[in-house]
């Protein structure tokens, strides 16, 4: 993901600027390097779950907003996000991505 490119970078940065005698800057990259990846982390666990699903038999959108997120009122959101054609149904070869507002 993009937080590990930028702390992957941030770090070979740092290495490079030990072995160039800028110890200041190989100080500095590595407290930004740290702090990249814990800013990272705390917001990657307050992002919503992206979950996947397939249904087994052709079911209703509405239904199955309901079932998955617990609001039927979350059935145009899926038909948005998914591109759905024919937004009233979903059939087993349509995998949905949902995401939780947990």
């Amino acid at each position: 993901n993009t937080g590990d490119q930028l702390a992957e970078r941030l770090g070979e940065t740092a290495a490079e600027a030990v072995e160039s005698g800028l110890r200041e800057l190989w100080r500095s990259l590595r407290e930004l390097r740290f702090a990249v990846v814990n800013d990272v982390r705390i917001r990657s666990i307050q992002l919503p779950e992206l979950r996947r699903v397939t249904p087994a038999r052709t079911v209703p959108v509405m239904l199955l907003a309901y079932r998955e997120t617990g609001d039927a009122e979350n059935r145009d959101e899926l038909v948005t996000r998914n591109r759905l054609r024919y937004p009233s149904f979903i059939t087993p070869s349509q995998t949905i991505e949902i995401i939780s507002n947990d």
